[in-house]
């Protein structure tokens, strides 16, 4: 009995020291931050899922910004650093970036320019940034402005219920962010569930597996040598590949003029001869860029108007003026209603 209590004594202070033995680690080199709890760290709600964590993050940052460039906190068991300001990101972004990617195990995200670095990572953005000047935006704006109509037609059939806006603003970004990288129409507003939108979805939002894989690399981060699992779930992986390469055939098959984001990318693989999975990459990085952050823009704008009628009787009088004055709303007139672009 006494070796069995020793035992379990020894295992529980093992696993104690193994947890908090480095806790110390940032105020060894000077570097404020809060103190960690044993096995959360100072991320508790990454593992109680009691809410996101970024309000964790928000908590830390509140405490300290202001006071300091930079602090030190721990995930779980795991030392990182949190910048306080835009000049030490940016120091850190241009200086000292260190490469987050795995090409062979994560063919898609890898290639994200968010996960690059050095002559790569500059390589990515300049071939991906000129997509979204303002000229190059100029031309999408009949394909925004079909989904616009597609969308003015979904509230007019719908007016007579509570619309949830959530929903609709994805539906939205959906089709926008669909038409615009592989010229194709998703059917959000006529289809419940559209197949790209679950994958979307599924792109966004870690398995299970997944889940308990990056606790593990945590607690453990020897594993992530052994067991590698790519952040793209290979269905979706294989889902965008057909997807582009579908897309490809049948505006090269039927000789389609079309001024959007593929387009680009097409005109891209011309010059500089891009691998079909470099495309995909880029495609992907569009739909992450553009599909949550912008159905959650749009959600709150309208709530925000919603909530302040004032506001909303002032910006469509601005824009019916604007309709009255030249008849149809082009880019250039979006441009020209100071209101609407506060």
């Amino acid at each position: 009995m006494f070796f069995l209590l020793t035992l379990v004594s020894g295992i529980v202070i093992a696993i104690y020291v193994y947890f908090t033995w480095h806790f110390d680690h940032w105020a060894k080199k000077g570097i404020p931050g809060p103190n960690a709890r044993f096995f959360f760290g100072n991320f508790p709600s990454n593992v109680t899922q009691s809410r996101n964590m970024v309000y964790d993050a928000d908590d830390i940052y509140q405490l300290y910004r202001g006071k300091f460039n930079f602090v030190g906190f721990y995930h779980m068991r795991a030392p990182g650093l949190m910048a306080l300001n835009p000049e030490t990101f940016r120091n850190f972004h241009d200086n000292e970036f260190a490469d987050m990617g795995d090409k062979e195990v994560d063919k898609m995200f890898s290639r994200n320019p968010f996960m690059l670095q050095g002559d790569e990572w500059k390589e990515k953005r300049a071939e991906i940034t000129p997509a979204f000047t303002p000229a190059r935006i100029k031309t999408m704006f009949p394909v925004i402005e079909d989904v616009c109509q597609r969308m003015n037609t979904y509230v007019q059939a719908n007016n007579k219920d509570a619309i949830e806006v959530r929903e609709m603003c994805a539906k939205y970004a959906t089709d926008v962010v669909s038409s615009c990288i592989f010229g194709l129409d998703a059917e959000s507003f006529t289809t419940e569930k559209p197949l790209i939108r679950e994958m979307g979805i599924k792109l966004m939002n870690p398995t299970f597996t997944a889940i308990l894989y990056f606790i593990l690399i945590e607690i453990l981060p020897f594993m992530r040598h052994i067991i590698r699992m790519p952040f793209v779930p290979k269905e979706v992986e294989t889902f965008f590949v057909n997807l582009m390469r579908d897309a490809i055939l049948l505006r090269k098959k039927n000789k389609i003029e079309r001024v959007d984001f593929l387009h680009y990318l097409l005109e891209l693989q011309e010059r500089k001869g891009l691998k079909d999975i470099d495309m995909v990459a880029h495609a992907v990085t569009f739909f992450l860029d553009g599909f949550e952050t912008s159905s959650v823009a749009m959600s709150y704008a309208l709530y925000e108007l919603a909530k302040n009628p004032d506001c909303q009787d002032k910006l469509r009088s601005e824009i019916r003026e604007t309709e009255r004055l030249h008849g149809k709303i082009t880019f250039e007139h979006l441009l020209e209603m100071p209101y609407l672009e506060q």
